[in-house]
């Protein structure tokens, strides 16, 4: 079956019917992947609402740019979108919403009504919503096939507890895909956790497997005189 998420009860469920602008989980068995062909009328605009927390949307008939959506209460939603790459078990980044494909988009503070529209104009890079960061420093975490990116970042602007600055991850897929990585902060789980530049900073990694776990990092992207330390903690 395909799932669908359902925020208030921060659960999936099975669904037999597809909905314009939703997105689904879809498991598939074959190696290389599979296709299938969903007769729709080709729909240009569609107004959603999305409950407080992680929601799950689809593409509509042609590219939508997400990098500033189109929310009321304005503000309400925190880009940028993730979708899912099957073959790296991860959720990636995204700006630009495709058709066919399904989304993780967060309002982390109330409900809210999105609208979608194809017409919208695809912000260049320097029109985007841009965040500085003073450094980052990504953590690609892998078990047998799986793997993760996570990043520390230092931003002058950053506070201590979530803000701007931060990039949450959406929930795990349905299917358990043998690792699951998170930076956590104030309870909650974080692609990028920034903080604030200064000597004993800690984050804290949590970490699940079925197999053995690698952690590797460029030691170029640390700040000149730092050493990143990783230990364990009860």
């Amino acid at each position: 079956p395909l799932y669908q998420w359902n925020p208030s009860q921060f659960t999936y469920q099975p669904v037999q019917e597809l909905k314009v602008g939703q997105g689904y989980w879809a498991l598939c068995l074959e190696d290389g992947g599979a296709s299938f062909d969903i007769a729709m009328t080709p729909v240009n605009q569609h107004q959603l609402t999305l409950e407080q927390g992680w929601n799950m949307i689809g593409g509509l008939s042609s590219q939508i740019d997400f990098s500033d959506p189109a929310e009321e209460p304005d503000e309400s939603i925190l880009p940028p979108a993730f979708s899912w790459n099957p073959i790296a078990f991860t959720y990636l980044q995204a700006d630009q919403l495709l058709p066919g494909q399904g989304y993780w988009v967060l309002s982390p503070f109330r409900s809210c009504q999105l609208q979608l529209d194809t017409s919208t104009v695809v912000s260049s890079p320097a029109m985007a919503r841009a965040l500085e960061y003073k450094r980052q420093l990504a953590l690609q975490i892998s078990s047998g096939s799986a793997c993760q990116e996570l990043v520390l970042a230092w931003s002058e602007q950053a506070g201590e507890k979530l803000d701007v600055y931060d990039r949450f991850l959406p929930p795990v897929s349905p299917v358990s895909q043998g690792l699951d990585a998170w930076l956590e902060n104030s309870g909650q789980r974080l692609q990028t956790d920034s903080r604030q530049m200064k000597l004993g900073q800690e984050w804290q990694l949590r970490l699940q497997a079925k197999e053995e776990i690698e952690i590797s990092w460029s030691s170029q992207q640390l700040p000149t005189g730092t050493t990143l330390l990783i230990g364990e903690v009860d």
